[in-house]
Order: structure tokens, then sequence, then C-alpha cells
């Protein structure tokens, strides 16, 4: 009987330790994402469960660029994660906006037991050579279908569809994180990215040349591989 019941606890055992090894798994593997909510809850998908609270941010002064510095007037979908440094020196998701035109809203999380977020007071501003408590990553949605890319969070990397990444971002005024006061603002935003417009065929055409040319080299250097064997 007792050894019965000792294998029913092995047994039991395994299952629960394959069940939790498959759950890290799970966790660990990309994500396609279309919002800053799918990074999220990678790290946070209880919250804001277990006595976690968050507060709601809008940005009504975003200003995107194309390559030559000209002001985007009306941005397609684009999604900003904001990430918060840890004291274990890494970093997690805790907020961030989904928007177009040129505003956005979203929500960050306030830090607690088990949860990693923003405290009173903290802000997310992200100026040159500066950054108050973490960083930022931005895409833009320009094929519009609805995604980013992919994200890994065993390392923290994002794979963004081709062209789709916003750089150079900058977060000014940002208001300090309060929970229970409304809705707060994200602050002014800017950031860089191509936008493919009709009178650049140009562009597109060295592009295409581009590809046809490395192509044609990979052909070439095939063919070569076959004669010379």
């Amino acid at each position: 009987m007792a050894n019965g019941l000792l294998k029913k606890l092995a047994l039991a055992g395994m299952v629960g330790a394959s069940a939790m090894f498959s759950a890290k798994e799970a966790k660990a593997a990309p994500v396609e994402w279309g919002k800053f909510q799918d990074c999220i809850k990678v790290y946070n998908a209880n919250y804001p469960q277990y006595g976690g609270q968050s507060t709601d941010y809008v940005a009504n002064s975003i200003t995107f660029k194309d390559q030559n510095g000209n002001i985007i007037a009306n941005n397609p979908a684009f999604s900003l994660v904001y990430f918060i440094n840890t004291t274990s020196g890494g970093s997690i998701a805790v907020g961030g906006l989904n928007g177009s035109g040129n505003s956005a809203s979203g929500w960050f999380n306030a830090k607690s037991p088990g949860f990693t977020g923003l405290t009173t007071g903290q802000t997310a501003n992200q100026t040159e050579g500066n950054t108050d408590n973490g960083y930022w990553k931005a895409f833009v949605d320009l094929n519009g279908n609805g995604k980013y890319g992919t994200y890994d969070s065993s390392n923290g990397l994002f794979i963004p569809e081709e062209n789709e990444m916003i750089s150079g971002i900058r977060v000014a005024n940002f208001q300090g994180f309060q929970t229970g006061v409304g809705t707060r603002s994200a602050g002014d935003i800017s950031g860089w990215y191509t936008v493919p417009e009709p009178s650049s065929l140009t562009l597109l055409g060295v592009g295409a040349a581009a590809l046809a040319l490395r192509r044609r080299r990979k052909s070439d250097k095939q063919s070569g591989s076959e004669h010379s064997k």
C-alpha cells in the first residue's frame, strides 16, 4: 500500500515537472505581436491580479519623420513598448502605447510584490544619452498586416518585419507614475522611420535592382561551384 502510494506521488511529481517544463518552453518561444500588450503578458500574464495596479496614459504629441527628415502627416498603426531596468541587471516590459496618426494610448503596470513595474513618481522619459528608468522599443505597421514582427522573451530580442522598426525614439515630459488619478500624459514622442511614397519610384527601383544583383551573384556563384566540380 505504501509502495503504491509512493509510486502515485512520484508519477504526479513527474507529470507536474513536465507541465512546468512545457510552460517554461512556451513562455520562452518567440511570439508574433500586434500591440504592446503581447509583449507584456509574456511576463505578467496575470497582472493586475495579486494586488497589481495599472495607470492609463495617453500621448497627443507624436512626431515621426521619414529618412529625409520630413514629418509624417498621418502615421499608420504603431506600437511602443516600455522596458524597465530591474535590480538584477535585466529588463522587463511593463507598459506601452498603441496608436495611429499623431496620438496613442495605453497603460503601465505598477510595481507590486511578485511583479515588476513603475513606482510612484517614476517616469519613462528617454532623450539622447539619457533614460530615466528604462528604454522604449517602437514599431510601425507599414504593410498593414496588423503585426510588427516577433518578440522572444528568453533573450529580449525583437525581429521586426522589414522596415517596420522606429529608431531614435525620444520621449519628454512623461508625467510621473501614480495610481488612482485617472489618465496621465505620456508626453512628447518622436522618432524616425522610412515611408515608401508613390513618388519614390527611384528608391524602389534601386532596391529592386540591388535585389536582382544579389540574386544574379548568387546564381553565378552556384554555377561556378557546379563547373568546378
